[in-house]
């Protein structure tokens, strides 16, 4: 198969996956997912085929239907695909960021690990399944390669607080062998986890993540090599990933990827300050992308409405959210507090009040809100908050709690209180003016 039909095949797959949990909108040149299903928002991109020139006002009518529908202003495509998009992009007002497009060769032999170590694919049933699908939530909170911070113990804070309706979610993706999830555990469970989606023929590996004190060990090179032998075994034609940089294609050239093309990812500048911003869905080495992206989105007058802003990813409910594609709503907010104030009981019953009341789909009193966001100001959960997160990330946690307490709480009139007369107060007399 030669490269421009792989690319071809690339640019068909990343048109079909989307349409698994979101309807198309077709804008001129361009087609926009919209979700259907509970799940992330996605990106917008070149339609297929024949179309118009792609143009700046073109990008800028997506977006203008991005804003309406509190959808994230992001676009992706193939560069050797829609080689005119980059620069309508960009003279739309986004950032344009370029990432290496790697596709698998020949696989190469299978990447040593510590013999205490196990790779291996995870069954829907599996017991670690929850484990190893909070992995990526604590890796990404830590980005880079450097190793020797947190480890297991924030992996099983995480699965103490996860909402088990997304990891049903997770499991009826496994069964359908839409996604496939890999991890390399040691005795202490999970260490490193990752996924590939699956689309006619074409395997996308997406999401892996290695938990910071067990990195340079070679377990996130283990977790890939163990997908990718795993879709050329169930017949996949193409297995392909996006790295964030030429260093990390490297890595994947060990493991007989080839670059073949550029993925494209455009946003707005402003979309989240550099230190919270990670690579989104298609760059392997990211978070669990098991039904979705991996970083945070903010999504433009967003805060003014209760689950306005928006995680993209897995995320849910991983701590340092700057991952995976799910809408922070009020209920997830609540699962975060519930997550970040398991060293403080008082905090945490408050929490789980509150989230278990909303998972039951009934309305929570303000005045509950209103004293969680006290206690956890009161106990130091929200300072340890903002010690450990970027302020985007600590404003889509904190935020639809607080948009929730705005909008429900009663405004208290500001007239001063006046001990007169019934009949002399306009609001009170029976009659007016007195007689």
């Amino acid at each position: 198969m030669s490269n421009e039909d792989i690319i071809r095949r690339i640019d068909t797959y990343c048109d079909e996956q989307p349409q698994e949990r979101a309807r198309i909108e077709e804008l001129g040149p361009l087609v926009l997912f919209v979700p259907v299903r509970a799940g992330f928002p996605y990106y917008a991109r070149p339609r297929l085929g024949q179309r118009a020139p792609l143009t700046a006002d073109a990008v800028r009518a997506v977006r203008a239907r991005q804003r309406e529908l509190r959808l994230p202003e992001s676009f992706e495509w193939i560069e050797q695909s829609a080689p005119d998009m980059a620069a309508a992009a960009k003279a739309a007002g986004l950032h344009v960021h370029p990432h290496p497009m790697l596709t698998l060769g020949t696989l190469a032999p299978a990447p040593a690990t510590p013999s205490a170590v196990s790779v291996r694919i995870v069954r829907p049933d599996d017991q670690d399944l929850v484990q190893a699908w909070a992995v990526p939530g604590v890796a990404f909170s830590y980005p880079g390669g450097e190793s020797g911070r947190p480890g297991v113990a924030d992996r099983d804070k995480l699965v103490a607080g996860h909402d088990p309706a997304i990891i049903d979610v997770v499991r009826a993706r496994l069964r359908s062998g839409r996604s496939v999830l890999a991890t390399a555990a040691g005795p202490d469970g999970p260490l490193a986890a990752g996924s590939y989606q699956y689309v006619d023929g074409v395997a996308e590996i997406t999401g892996v993540g290695v938990l910071p004190d067990s990195r340079r060990m070679g377990l996130g090179a283990a977790v890939t090599h163990a997908l990718a032998a795993h879709a050329l075994a169930r017949g996949a034609r193409i297995v392909f990933l996006s790295a964030a940089d030429s260093d990390a294609a490297r890595i994947y050239a060990r493991l007989g990827f080839r670059e073949i093309g550029t993925a494209m990812i455009a946003e707005p500048p402003e979309a989240l300050p550099p230190d919270a911003v990670q690579p989104r869905r298609r760059m392997a080495g990211q978070g669990l992308a098991l039904t979705g992206e991996v970083r945070l989105v903010r999504v433009p007058g967003a805060s003014h409405a209760p689950g306005g802003t928006q995680l993209a990813g897995n995320c849910l409910t991983a701590p340092g959210c700057h991952s995976y594609d799910v809408v922070m709503d009020l209920k997830d907010a609540t699962l975060m507090m519930l997550s970040e104030s398991a060293d403080q009981p008082a905090v945490a019953a408050i929490a789980k009040a509150a989230y278990e009341r909303l998972a039951d789909g009934e309305e929570v009193d303000y005045r509950l809100l209103d004293e969680l966001i006290g206690e956890a100001s009161g106990k130091g959960v929200l300072r340890a908050m903002h010690a450990k997160y970027s302020p985007a990330a600590c404003d889509a946690i904190i935020g639809p709690i607080l948009a929730e307490i705005g909008l429900r709480k009663p405004i208290r009139s500001q007239r001063l209180h006046r001990d007169t007369d019934q009949e002399t107060d306009p609001l009170r007399a029976t009659s007016w003016p007195p007689r």
